[in-house]
């Protein structure tokens, strides 16, 4: 048990650092929960993948064309705009905007819950 603790602390210190140092290229991070706060934009937030997922991010967000997201249950706090152009499936979604919700013609937003979003 010991063991698979360090691995997993050795993980989250590996991302800290890949995120502060700006090299972070793509990654998924998956978790059964996650609590995340992005201090700038956030180019993907298909990026991220839980069961129970909290994510602030303090700049733009935005789930990319190609992009499918899909989470559980979702609380996404944006302080800039929110830009959806892929594909957004999770069982409920919550989002407080603090600029613009943009949906893209072309994408699909699919809550088999419900969405609430506040701006």
């Amino acid at each position: 048990m010991s063991e698979r603790r360090n691995n997993s602390l050795e993980k989250i210190t590996l991302i800290q650092a890949l995120i502060r140092t700006h090299e972070w290229r793509r990654g998924i991070i998956t978790s059964n929960i996650v609590k995340a706060e992005v201090g700038q934009e956030c180019a993907d937030c298909a990026q991220f993948r839980s069961a129970l997922l909290t994510i602030t991010i303090c700049g733009n967000a935005k789930c990319e064309t190609d992009s499918i997201w899909s989470s559980g249950s979702v609380k996404l706090t944006v302080g800039c705009d929110l830009i959806i152009e892929g594909q957004v499936k999770h069982l409920n979604l919550n989002v407080s905007c603090a600029g613009s919700v943009t949906i893209a013609e072309e994408a699909v937003v699919s809550q088999r819950q419900w969405a609430k979003v506040s701006y």
